[in-house]
């Protein structure tokens, strides 16, 4: 089941009511406080494990989130990751965690960097069994995420080719960018988390 967790700002109403139109579960919280929306969302909707997927990632492949998940399963993890390092490209970003570990990050992070990324709590304890899964080839440097206007560009760009379709997957992608190079390198110049390398 998928979950909105989005801010309390009148800016993303919005956007509420469209997730809500579509019969998805929307919770709302604090702006910086992110690690307590999941958790709001994870009160919603109790389960053992959870997904993350960031808004930043539109063009996710459900192909990929699916080897997540059996990776994570397979590992008997508590964390997985498909980013640390990452080896996918920017925008194909997913987590998996464990209903323990979250509750417990939200218990015992106490700055603003944690709260606001969620997961660098829980990345950065040594006591958790965690894993990354990981590309056979390095494709890290291929940026298809949203944090600049040329990213936005881009994506858009992307999803028109494909005629506005919700089932293209990674491969297609790549060879989209194979075939058109030119277009890709309108957001060559950001590094990949800047945000997060900036905030910390």
């Amino acid at each position: 089941e998928i979950v909105l967790a989005t801010t309390d700002h009148e800016s993303d109403n919005k956007l509420t009511s469209i997730v809500r139109s579509h019969g998805i579960k929307v919770v709302r919280g604090s702006e910086e406080n992110v690690l307590n929306r999941f958790c709001l969302a994870a009160k919603e909707i109790p389960s053992k494990n959870y997904i993350r997927i960031t808004g930043d990632c539109p063009l996710v492949d459900p192909k990929l989130i699916d080897r997540t998940i059996d990776f994570f399963e397979n590992g008997n993890f508590d964390y997985v990751s498909n980013s640390y390092p990452p080896t996918f490209p920017d925008g194909m970003d997913v987590e998996i965690f464990n209903r323990e570990v979250l509750f417990e990050a939200d218990l015992l992070s106490n700055n603003k960097f944690e709260r606001e990324h969620v997961t660098p709590w829980i990345r950065n304890n040594n006591e958790l069994k965690k894993g990354c899964l990981k590309n056979i080839k390095d494709l890290s440097e291929s940026r298809w995420t949203v944090d600049e206007k040329e990213d936005l560009e881009l994506i858009r760009t992307i999803i028109s080719h494909f005629k506005f379709k919700n089932d293209f997957s990674l491969d297609d992608i790549l060879l989209f960018e194979k075939n058109n190079p030119e277009i890709f390198l309108i957001n060559k110049k950001f590094l990949r988390n800047e945000g997060s390398i900036i905030n910390n």
